[in-house]
């Protein structure tokens, strides 16, 4: 029952995930090429740097956003799991039941006739 390994949930998830890697892989190359030597780490006002840091901010509240919502997408996916088990372990069991069932209608059928014919044999 993997069925929920396709939902639209996991795809909106996975396409975050890959902006969220994308976004970091700019940030960090910007960062790597401003930061590769100190004179080019010079020329960047404090403006940029504290805009850089902020950027960075958000990749780890991201990161962290995502990586709850994978945990919470795979606690809901294993309580849909737990409950469709349920469901079919239910189900079974009142299939079995309602076999059983038919299986007695002709026992009570016939226990039925004799009730008849002796409540009939009392009566004249």
């Amino acid at each position: 029952m993997r069925w929920y390994n396709k939902s639209i949930l996991n795809r909106i998830l996975t396409i975050i995930v890959v902006s969220n890697l994308l976004i970091a892989i700019v940030a960090g190359i910007y960062f790597n090429r401003s930061l590769s030597s100190q004179d080019e780490y010079e020329h960047l006002i404090s403006d940029e740097i504290v805009l850089a840091l902020e950027a960075q901010d958000i990749l780890s509240d991201f990161k962290t956003q995502v990586a709850t919502a994978a945990e919470e997408q795979t606690s809901v996916s294993e309580d849909i799991n737990r409950n469709v088990t349920e469901v079919a372990e239910i189900s079974e069991a009142m299939h079995d039941a309602a076999e059983q069932n038919l299986r007695t209608v002709p026992e009570l059928e016939a226990m039925a006739r004799k009730a008849q014919e002796l409540a009939g044999r009392i009566r004249y």
